[in-house]
């Protein structure tokens, strides 16, 4: 979405994200914070900064990887900051959201079996009150290496209140290969 018509104000859209991780062992944490630009629902001419960040947390005792993950989403319209052409995202303030998540993964075999459940909470009283729904996502994967750096996958998931908005569901899921450099 970055483009510029003469005579009209800056459209482009800007985005500033960072994160530190900290990994020792089987435990490991990490913090990130984005920002992005994104149109004034109110005023389309209007551009305002949506912000979101995030703490996580996740330790392996070899038969059970746990990890939690907390965050939370300010002034941003949907499930995320980030939209594309068929999924824009908006400023609108007071959209604000508490994120929560938890997954486990267990070695299956050579591979290894995760599951993950993630609960978007409305945070604003007006908004709740105007059809916001809280969003509850289910997924599942498994993972098989075919060597050290290469791995294929398959995964699912579903969603209630997508998007928090209820009653809406959404499904997906995958396979593929995956190569780390």
């Amino acid at each position: 979405q970055s483009y510029k018509e003469t005579g009209v104000k800056d459209q482009n859209q800007g985005v500033f994200t960072t994160g530190l991780r900290y990994a020792n062992g089987p435990m490991a944490v990490a913090l990130t914070y984005d920002q992005v630009r994104l149109q004034d629902a109110a005023n389309l001419s209007n551009y305002k900064n949506a912000n979101t960040w995030s703490v996580s947390g996740s330790y392996d005792f070899d038969v059970v990887a746990v990890s939690l993950a907390f965050g939370q989403d300010f002034d941003g319209r949907g499930s995320n900051v980030y939209g594309s052409s068929t999924n824009p995202r908006f400023y609108e303030k007071d959209y604000d959201y508490n994120n929560y998540s938890i997954a486990l993964a267990v070695p299956v075999g050579e591979g290894k079996l995760s599951a993950q459940y993630g609960y978007k909470q409305t945070r604003k009283e007006a908004k709740r009150d105007a059809d916001q729904a809280n969003q509850q996502q289910y997924s599942i994967a498994y993972s098989y290496p075919l060597s050290k750096r290469t791995n294929v996958y398959a995964y699912g998931g579903y969603a209630k209140n997508y998007l928090n908005l209820d009653d809406v569901k959404r499904t997906h899921g995958a396979i593929g290969i995956r190569h780390q450099f």
